[in-house]
């Protein structure tokens, strides 16, 4: 049998198809969202899942703002994929899905609000992709969405340390039942 863990950036190794309470550390997930880029790297500059939840946090409705920061944190262990591939990979979804669980467990945020938050993720997308994503004629893919009308500075180039550095400052404002002291070294 194969070994599925993978080393994470506190040196770990964890299996993200089986993952344990103790695997789900919030550093681990801030460092790597930093640097993991949306959209397969297509934007016009690098624009981390750290950045994307951090603006997420911004404009949600404060109960679901533990869901923002940390909605995406699966995909530290799964990597970002592009939409239209991921729904054509369900055990790639499934698996997504329950480390996503795992992690709102760990961490105190239900299912339901990640579900409620999705709503929010979808219309961010539109002000993300019409901020930065190189537009041709074909603007759009097809939808009628006006997302929701954040302004552009939300969507800045920005270094991945202080992305970092924000996400951090965040989940300890979040959730202050798992302060952290910054871990990351330079």
């Amino acid at each position: 049998m194969a070994d599925n863990r993978i080393r994470v950036f506190d040196g770990s190794l964890i299996d993200p198809f089986n993952p344990t309470p103790d695997h789900i550390r919030p550093w681990n997930f801030i460092h790597s969202s930093s640097q993991i880029n949306r959209y397969a790297g297509n934007g016009r500059y690098p624009y981390s899942i750290g950045q994307h939840s951090y603006n997420l946090v911004q404009v949600v409705p404060e109960h679901l703002r533990r869901a923002a920061l940390i909605h995406d944190w699966g995909e530290c262990w799964f990597q970002d994929m592009p939409q239209p591939i991921k729904v054509r990979m369900p055990e790639y979804r499934a698996h997504e899905h329950h480390a996503m669980v795992c992690i709102g467990l760990r961490f105190g945020v239900s299912e339901e609000e990640f579900e409620e938050l999705s709503w929010w993720d979808r219309q961010i997308y539109i002000d993300e992709r019409n901020a930065f994503v190189n537009m041709t004629d074909d603007i759009g893919m097809g939808d009628d969405r006006t997302g929701l009308g954040m302004a552009l500075h939300y969507f800045r180039e920005m270094n991945w340390r202080t992305v970092r550095a924000m996400n951090h400052a965040t989940f300890n404002m979040l959730f202050p039942e798992h302060q952290m002291e910054y871990r990351y070294g330079e």
